[in-house]
């Protein structure tokens, strides 16, 4: 998948969960919300120019199945790109921070060297 499709199945993968965060008031559950955003998300490529086939529609249970499934493993599927939502930028900068922490002992290090530990030559 393309980095930027990626990205916008994140987004709006984000989005339905926050609107299910709400399900006792508004009724949308994860299913609720993977039957309404599955279909415009989810389709076979022959259905892209065309309304849906009598075979897409035969497996819409599959594909509210993937779509909730996606829902569900949310973190997972997304984590390498899920700072650059709002909600989980603070979790890539306290990354950022534990990593800084890790390797500034290191950077402190100082290395000696003695003559002849190094060579360079000309091409």
């Amino acid at each position: 998948m393309q980095l930027r499709n990626r990205d916008t199945l994140m987004a709006t993968v984000a989005f339905a969960l926050e609107i299910s965060k709400h399900s006792d008031v508004n009724k949308m559950n994860h299913h609720n919300m993977a039957l309404m955003f599955s279909p415009n998300i989810i389709r076979p490529r022959s259905d892209l120019a065309e309304p849906p086939s009598i075979a897409t529609i035969g497996t819409m249970h599959l594909i509210t199945k993937t779509f909730e499934c996606i829902m569900d493993n949310f973190e997972e599927i997304f984590d390498s790109r899920l700072h650059l939502l709002p909600k989980y930028a603070d979790r890539k900068a306290a990354s950022i921070e534990k990593e800084q922490e890790e390797y500034e002992p290191l950077l402190e290090q100082k290395i000696e060297l003695s003559e002849g530990d190094m060579s360079f030559e000309n091409d």
